[in-house]
């Protein structure tokens, strides 16, 4: 994330596209809020979700994304910058011989001015946060944390059946990570084999001998000033850098992060209502309701809830499946009230990256593939005998080109041999509008840098994703472009 750069959220989703990740608020130069839709590739003004109308300002020099600004303050803007430059180039109104009439200019009123509701520019202050520890250091303190849990059985299931051996996912460490202590504490029949979050941190400071997880992404003091951490329930996924060293987690949630405050029953199941009917939310499968005594689930269309929107029914979709396991989240309260950034997590530091390389050490690092998501990278690997480079998302392949020359990730792979890239994006970008950009900006930048490039292929039918084709036995084609 860049400079100046906010990542939207569930609680302040992208007002373009309406997802809560991704996409980001840009403070420019001037101090006001533009808005960096990476989904929306639209050159002209567009209607947002909030139902305002967004200005088309310019796509960003790198990734090529759209950037808005909200219209009524893009023409303020506007308006007020036109008559600066008058007052300031003594023309129109402010000309002392304006129409052939001598004007006293201190006398002198704009009529546009007088009509100008620009608000002021907010310049926040950034309050110093805390920096992570090394890779190196983050390798030893998160495989300290993992060895304190396990897999719980419904997440092994699960891994089972997209394929995963026993081996594989011992082989990373595959973990669950808990669910919140508070929700723990106050529903005891959720059945968990883990260690409560305050305790994995106790037992993991235990074992590297200290007393402290400052610097760790996703650990963060409580109101007690216990070591705990942050963090949606679900399965841990590595990510490695070009080193081999652990850095980062990317959790699989085990719910939706459907941004909305889901209520739950006495056996602890999570749901709204709506129409008199209760919509549930089971980890992994989704959306479904009742009829006729029966679990009927929702259709990949109908995955999201209902809402009041501008005093009308809503339905908004519900996206999303992983996060990184981070402790840096910004204090609404302190942005809007004081103009201030700051972390509300205490002592709470942010994952600064998510791409990630898995690779064995016989691999051959001629040919290195390229997709999106660690659980896919990881299956990949293993399958297919070749080096993966996963990106949290399809528009976050900027992290190849990120730092000094020769010490940027594609310049040590450059190093160990790779000769070629092949861009294995899921299959859907045959349809997925933001997909194909993306694989094809990846591909021009890739390719000034020298090197040979292409484009796997195989049909949706048989698996969106790079690793449920390979699941299923098949290899993917590929194209060299």
């Amino acid at each position: 994330m860049g400079k100046g750069c906010t990542e939207v959220s569930s609680s302040r989703p992208c007002p373009i596209c309406g997802k809560p990740d991704y996409c980001c608020f840009y403070q420019n130069g001037k101090g006001y809020t533009e808005i960096i839709c990476k989904r929306t590739k639209s050159q002209q003004d567009v209607y947002g979700q909030d139902g305002r109308i967004y200005h088309f300002l310019r796509r960003t020099q790198k990734e090529q994304n759209s950037v808005f600004q909200e219209k009524e303050l893009y023409e303020a803007i506007r308006a007020k910058e036109k008559d600066d430059w008058m007052r300031a180039n003594k023309k129109g109104p402010y000309n002392p011989n304006h129409r052939g009439k001598w004007q006293d200019k201190s006398k002198t009123s704009s009529p546009v001015a007088a009509n100008i509701a620009v608000p002021e520019p907010i310049h926040y202050e950034i309050v110093e946060s805390i920096k992570p520890i090394s890779h190196k250091d983050r390798d030893v303190v998160y495989k300290a944390m993992l060895s304190c849990l396990t897999l719980e059985d419904y997440h092994r299931e699960y891994l089972h059946q997209e394929g995963w051996s026993d081996d594989l996912i011992e082989k990373h460490k595959i973990r669950s990570f808990p669910m919140r202590d508070v929700i723990r504490a106050k529903y005891s029949n959720f059945f968990c084999r883990n260690p409560y979050r305050k305790k994995l941190a106790r037992e993991t400071m235990a074992k590297l001998g200290s007393d402290s997880l400052l610097g760790l992404p996703g650990a963060f003091k409580d109101k007690s000033g216990n070591w705990t951490f942050a963090g949606p329930s679900g399965i841990c996924f590595p990510i490695y850098d070009a080193d081999g060293y652990l850095y980062g987690i990317r959790i699989r949630m085990d719910f939706t992060d459907c941004g909305i405050q889901l209520e739950k029953d006495r056996y602890g199941q999570r749901f709204y209502e709506h129409g008199k009917k209760k919509y549930y939310l089971q980890p992994f499968k989704g959306w479904y309701v009742f009829d006729k005594g029966e679990k009927i689930f929702l259709s990949k269309k109908d995955q999201g809830y209902f809402t009041e929107h501008n005093g009308q029914e809503k339905f908004i979709r519900t996206s999303g499946k992983y996060r990184p396991l981070t402790s840096f989240f910004e204090d609404q309260k302190e942005k809007e009230q004081n103009h201030r950034i700051v972390n509300s997590y205490d002592s709470g530091c942010a994952l600064e990256s998510g791409t990630s390389l898995y690779a064995d050490e016989n691999d051959s690092y001629l040919i290195c593939y390229l997709t999106e998501g660690e659980k896919k990278g990881i299956f990949a690997n293993h399958t297919m005998d070749a080096p993966l480079v996963t990106f949290p998302g399809v528009d976050s392949w900027g992290d190849l080109f990120t730092g000094d020359q020769n010490h940027r990730l594609i310049d040590i792979l450059k190093q160990k041999g790779t000769k070629m890239f092949i861009i294995a994006y899921d299959a859907d970008k045959a349809v997925n509008e933001s997909v194909l950009n993306a694989q094809n900006k990846v591909l021009d930048a890739i390719r000034k840098e020298g090197f040979y490039v292409g484009v796997a292929n195989w049909d949706e039918s048989c698996g969106k994703g790079l690793d449920d084709l390979l699941a299923k036995g098949f290899q993917p084609s590929y194209d060299i472009l």
